[in-house]
């Protein structure tokens, strides 16, 4: 017990730690004030404003979180042999070795942290892998950086996700996998033929809440009459063939957390899973464990945590609770910005034109949950400002790819809770600074053009008031 506390507590430090050895400067956009224009206020500072648990939850229920937690933290390894990476199932590709490496900033949970852990990941435990050369055409800077967004590489023209890194080199890999049999895909070629649409770590907190939401009152939450005047098509959501509404990832396609959860491990980390037994690359040489590797336990976990239920559950279901338990973002009423103080009637007029212009068409600001399985959590109202609902963000953010009944260019509305602490925005990561992200929703044929010439009709004081009042979420 006191060996998995330990672990967890190393990973949860070294991550204070880099935060720690960087100044503000080195996570906010580095925007300068231009005349007339509003300017981001910058990563916001301060202790993490999530990453707790959902209040009200029972003692049992507490105790399974915070040993899923632990599991949460933990890295994964071929077959879990090496030494700080117990987890086994890792690759024959991958694009991390562990969930909480993509999901830790500002706290366990989050999006991508301030150093992009990819670039180290390439040579991790002997490992021959190159960090993928080529420039991002959407930010024209190297697609995987140091300074960069932890980044998910599909292929445009398939529709296909590709893998950044194979097992060959590892100190674990099976000695047949080599370079002769597996190889990391060209990425610089495919780069240079605009063939690479990237994703970046969505935020996981609160997701239980959303999961929680029954379809009708995420239908009737909409106020079509609005939309309607402001040129958005309501009632577009990604509908699963069981006629539950999607909620979860860039284009909502994935409508609980256990299957969401279950997806990452096998396309972010390569492991097997009751729900996907299969690896992607199926080559022989490079298989390691018998699969699927990831199962409920039949003899109790070792080292024993102090759940009994967490003792027998797989990983993938601990994974699954870990997100399922945590709380939303919590807001703040003040805060200072890279240029100074932000006031808590700047937040409130911010607000109040965020609302006025038209955001929250689609921005929806709360939602109430049904009956939940969580103890103190059914019939609550929550705060994520999203509809939930699929919308045409037109051709500048068009993507290429298909998901549901998602096309190129639809997406989620984004969740805004948290929004404050994060560093990289919209679904490629192409921009730190929140006042590019907002101007990105405009451009031809995009159902957020009315709104932001709203937005931009509106006085440089007003407009900084909003950027002041998302940097608060």
């Amino acid at each position: 017990m006191n060996g998995i506390i330990l672990g967890l507590a190393l990973c949860a430090a070294s991550l204070a730690a880099l935060g720690a050895s960087l100044s503000r400067a080195d996570i906010t956009s580095g925007a300068q004030p231009l005349s007339g224009l509003p300017v981001d206020p910058g990563v916001r500072g301060g202790a993490a404003g999530a990453g707790g648990f959902l209040t009200g939850l029972s003692a049992d229920e507490l105790t399974f979180a915070n040993a899923a937690a632990v599991q949460f933290a933990f890295p994964w390894s071929v077959s879990g042999t090496i030494s700080g990476e117990p987890l086994a199932g890792l690759g024959p590709r991958y694009n991390a070795n562990g969930c909480s490496v993509c999901h830790s900033y500002p706290s366990m949970g989050g999006s991508s942290p301030v150093t992009n852990p990819q670039v180290a990941m390439a040579a991790l435990d002997g490992a021959t892998n190159k960090v993928p050369s080529g420039t991002y055409a959407k930010d024209e800077l190297a697609f995987i950086r140091s300074d960069g967004p932890v980044r998910v590489p599909y292929r445009t023209s398939t529709g296909n996700l590709l893998r950044l890194y194979t097992i060959i080199g590892r100190s674990d890999a099976p000695s047949g996998c080599t370079s002769v049999v597996i190889q990391q895909p060209n990425f610089s070629s495919l780069l240079a033929a605009n063939d690479i649409s990237p994703r970046i770590p969505i935020p996981i907190y609160g997701i239980g809440l959303v999961e929680d939401t029954p379809n009708s009152n995420l239908v009737s939450a909409q106020n079509t009459s609005l939309m309607t005047s402001l040129g958005i098509t309501p009632g577009r959501f990604n509908i699963d063939g069981n006629g539950t509404i999607g909620r979860l990832g860039w284009k909502a396609a994935t409508p609980s957390t256990e299957y969401f959860t279950a997806f990452a491990l096998a396309v972010e980390i390569g492991a097997t899973t009751n729900i996907f037994p299969r690896k992607s690359d199926e080559t022989t040489a490079c298989q390691a464990n018998p699969l699927p590797e990831d199962l409920p336990l039949l003899t109790r976990r070792t080292p024993n945590t102090s759940s009994i239920s967490a003792d027998y559950a797989s990983q993938q279901v601990l994974e699954s609770a870990f997100a399922r338990y945590l709380a939303p973002p919590v807001p703040v009423t003040s805060y200072t910005g890279i240029h100074g103080p932000v006031t808590t009637a700047s937040i409130s007029n911010g607000q109040a034109k965020f609302i006025s212009v038209g955001c929250v068409a689609c921005h929806v600001q709360s939602h109430t949950t049904g009956n939940s399985t969580m103890t103190g959590q059914s019939k609550l109202t929550y705060t994520s400002w999203s509809d939930y609902a699929l919308h045409n963000m037109g051709t500048g953010l068009a993507d290429g790819l298909r998901q549901g009944s998602a096309g190129p260019q639809d997406y989620k509305t984004t969740a805004l809770w948290g929004i404050g602490q994060r560093i990289f925005f919209l679904h490629d990561g192409r921009t730190t600074d929140l006042y590019q992200a907002i101007l990105s929703h405009s451009s031809s044929q995009s159902e957020a053009n009315s709104v932001l010439s709203n937005f931009q009709g509106l006085s440089t004081s007003d407009q900084q008031d909003i950027l002041n009042f998302l940097r608060a979420q």
